[in-house]
């Protein structure tokens, strides 16, 4: 159910928990998680399996602080939940019919062909980056959407209307990736804005796709997959075919789920004659 009344309190704990949680999680897990993980990779054991070794350097050392940021991913929708959710009897979804089944279906599709695309690599480099794209997909998708599109476009909407909300979560979800990126030191004078700009126009689509598909699911799942093929060691970054092929597969997708869901409650619906 929607927050009993308009009062700011909640979005204050919402910023309070973004700031500390979302913020302050970068820093740690940059400086002191990723760095612990490193150091430790050092010491492996000599009894692993030398095949291990054979995987490039570069997926090494991204490990640690796709760990990290893992452990981060997980950390703010909690915080969320225990500060803000059930603080105030926040209901995290957006106001339109969910379709459950429907987009699990669809998900399902996405994420199978991807795998696919993903093991027709060389075997142990695709093998890895199968197990990337379920880490994506599995916890990366579900927890950003759940803490932006869920509680945090919630929480707005219900205060100042939801196209304004996409607008101002959207900008919020573009600058908490540009401040990550000034963290990890990948981002200069010259493309943080542009960058900032291409994840909020990407934050505003899930935001649709979310709202019109009527489940989080379906925008969890693009948003995963987009960030998985952003990062995936064979692809080595998007270009603005891959940022198009993601819109397309977002606006397909999200037909899909109502086409589907509409499918389904009509049979439910249809009296059965005897």
């Amino acid at each position: 159910m929607p927050i009993a009344d308009r009062r700011l309190h909640p979005i204050l704990a919402a910023a309070g928990v973004y700031v500390v949680f979302g913020v302050g999680w970068s820093f740690v897990d940059l400086h002191w998680v990723a760095p612990q993980i490193v150091a430790w990779l050092q010491q492996v054991p000599s009894w692993l399996p030398p095949s291990l070794w054979a995987i490039p350097g570069s997926v090494w050392t991204a490990v640690p602080p796709f760990i990290a940021t893992l452990a981060g991913e997980i950390v703010l929708p909690l915080a969320l939940y225990l500060l803000l959710v059930r603080r105030y009897g926040l209901a995290p979804l957006l106001p339109r019919p969910a379709r459950p089944g429907a987009a699990a279906l669809v998900a399902l599709a996405a994420i199978a062909g991807a795998v696919a695309f993903a093991v027709t690599q060389e075997p142990l480099l695709g093998a890895v980056n199968a197990v990337s794209l379920l880490l994506f997909v599995g916890v990366v998708g579900p927890c950003e959407e759940w803490s932006f599109r869920g509680v945090l476009m919630r929480v707005t909407a219900d205060r100042i209307g939801m196209l304004p909300a996409a607008l101002v979560v959207s900008a919020v979800f573009g600058f908490s990736h540009i401040f990550e990126g000034l963290v990890e030191g990948q981002m200069s004078a010259g493309n943080d804005l542009s960058y900032m700009g291409m994840t909020a126009l990407m934050g505003l689509i899930f935001t649709w796709a979310a709202w019109r598909s009527g489940s989080i699911l379906w925008a969890a799942t693009v948003h995963g997959l987009n960030d998985w093929l952003a990062t995936t060691a064979f692809q080595g970054g998007t270009s603005l075919v891959d940022n198009l092929a993601m819109l397309a597969l977002a606006l397909l997708g999200t037909e899909a789920v109502r086409l589907i869901g509409g499918m389904a409650a009509h049979r439910n619906e249809t009296p059965m004659t005897t």
